[in-house]
């Protein structure tokens, strides 16, 4: 299967190697790839570090994928790992009940006062 990169033109990052390859087969999981904290790459581990466990599940649904496009741009066999990361927000926890702090993580939002 070509995945539309031709060799001269290839990028230098892995990272972009990779999600430019995903780009050309499956939207919809480049769009997961970008939203990730930090890609940490050793010899044959991808390890993808997400805020949400959502994007980290959806990510180990496609970890195939990622492999065979992987070795297809030629970064070799790659053995795709996902982990979540809370973000911490700043502003929480000052005085915020457990049902207000529900609240504010599901819609993601702040508490204006």
């Amino acid at each position: 299967m070509d995945i539309g990169i031709e060799p001269d033109e290839e990028p230098e990052d892995p990272q972009t190697r990779l999600l430019e390859a995903i780009r050309k087969t499956n939207l919809s999981l480049a769009a997961v790839l970008d939203k990730a904290l930090r890609w940490d790459w050793s010899e044959e581990e991808l390890l993808l570090v997400f805020g949400s466990q959502y994007e980290s599940s959806l990510v180990t649904n496609e970890t195939e994928v990622l492999r065979r496009t992987a070795e297809q741009a030629g970064l070799g066999r790659l053995n795709v790992r996902t982990v979540t990361e809370s973000i911490e927000d700043p502003a929480a926890g000052q005085d915020e009940t457990p049902r207000v702090a529900l609240v504010r993580q599901v819609f993601r939002g702040q508490i204006i006062e």
